[in-house]
Parts: C-alpha cells; structure tokens; sequence
C-alpha cells in the first residue's frame, strides 16, 4: 500500500507541477500571444470552424458563404451581449474578426464540410483548411474535425 501511495502523490504532483507551468506560461507578460491558443494563427482557423458548426447545428445544413458566417456571429454576439457584460474590447475584437480572412472557400464533401480560410496576420498570409463532419451538436463537430 505504501508503495501504491508514493505513486499516487508523484503523479498527482507531476500533474499539479505541469499545471503551474501551463498557467504560469500563459500569464507571464510577453511581447507576442500570451498563450498557444491567443495567436491569431490558431484562433482565426479554430473561430470559422466554431461558426461553421454553430450554424450547422442551428439550421442542420452547412453554411455555403462568409455571410452566413457572419450572420451567425452576429447572433451569437448578440446572445453574449444579452447574457453577459461584453467588455467594450471584446466586443470589438468579435466584430472584427472577419476583417483578417482575405478569402474562405467552402466544398461539401458528402455530409461533411472541407473549409479553406486564408488570413492576414500583421502582412504574413496563413492558409489553413480543415473538415467538418456532421454531430449533434457543436462540441462533436468540433472534436470529428480534421
């Protein structure tokens, strides 16, 4: 049993050791993206992928156009606005966001949706894609994507 204990405690503290680090990493002040999932280059891709998802699960069809995706953060806006105090940055920032995708194509490919975005990001041009599969609801959309 005492054996047993010690692994237990090494693990728990390895675990806690990793979490401290994580969140010491992203609180830290620097000069670029606090944290891994703060840089544009991850948020910008991963923000038309929620959208894309949130628009299939609210009308069982996926979006064909960047208006559709803009009409559906507009309302998803407009739920935070009323459930929440936006901070006025925060509010800017979102209605922002599609100002630094230069151009996003849409192919269905069977049921699922292939979503090809490219960004500015301070005059460098990303290009991401990636594929939706059909869920139930946002969150298994999201973890189906490839």
């Amino acid at each position: 049993m005492g054996m047993l204990m010690r692994r237990l405690r090494w693990l728990w503290q390895a675990v806690a050791l990793v979490a401290v680090c994580f969140l010491t990493a992203c609180k830290l002040p620097q000069h670029g993206p606090r944290c891994a999932f703060s840089d544009a280059e991850t948020t910008v891709p991963a923000g038309v992928c929620l959208l894309a998802a949130e628009h299939y699960v609210a009308h069982k069809e996926w979006p064909q156009s960047q208006a559709q995706l803009e009409a559906q953060s507009a309302r998803l806006l407009k739920e935070e606005e009323n459930n929440t105090d936006l901070a006025p940055e925060e509010k800017e920032a979102w209605e922002g966001f599609f100002k630094q995708i230069t151009r996003l194509t849409f192919h269905k490919q069977g049921d699922s949706l292939k979503l090809r975005v490219e960004f500015l990001i301070d005059g460098k041009k990303f290009r991401r894609t990636a594929v939706l599969k059909p869920g139930p609801d946002v969150d298994a959309i999201l973890e189906s994507s490839a």
